[in-house]
């Protein structure tokens, strides 16, 4: 099993500092890990903490998602060409392509963070229900990428082996 930071039991700033370290998480199993996750979110996630906190509570993260995600699809179509062979191995476009999506995923994965956090949805989320609404998250997150191994607490290495 993998420790995972979770913001239903973690103060802010040890949240922050937390994903903030996960986010050097090595992925080899697929490039488009990140796309899942945000159609996850918006498909069963937000919906599930918006039945507590009311429809539209979670739009922000959505427009996010929007922001970033075609720069995010245009990196993994170049993924996947190199993969396939079709494009040369090109270090330099690698590094433009991130740098389009960068950004606004740091931006979106800094900002979430109080939308989600523990402080936030206690008010009208259930903790019982926050860890299960968690719990489905999680369970998603690990049957995405395949075997998931911890090296160190917050450190994961996702490898499809």
């Amino acid at each position: 099993m993998c420790a995972i930071p979770s913001p239903v039991d973690a103060d802010p700033q040890t949240a922050r500092s937390g994903l903030a370290a996960s986010r050097t998480t090595t992925v080899r199993h697929s490039p488009a890990l990140l796309t899942d996750r945000s159609d996850y979110e918006e498909s069963d996630f937000f919906p599930a903490l918006e039945h507590h906190l009311g429809e539209g509570f979670q739009q922000k993260n959505v427009e996010q998602h929007a922001g970033f995600h075609p720069a995010l699809e245009d990196f993994n179509a170049l993924l996947a060409e190199m993969r396939a062979g079709s494009k040369p191995f090109d270090g330099a476009e690698i590094s433009r392509r991130v740098q389009a999506f960068g950004p606004g995923l740091v931006t979106h994965l800094s900002e979430e963070i109080d939308t989600l956090h523990l402080n936030t949805l206690k008010e009208h989320v259930p903790l019982d229900e926050a860890r299960r609404i968690y719990k489905m998250q999680e369970d998603h997150i690990k049957a995405s990428v395949g075997l998931v191994r911890q090296l160190r607490p917050r450190e994961l290495t996702l490898t499809d082996h």
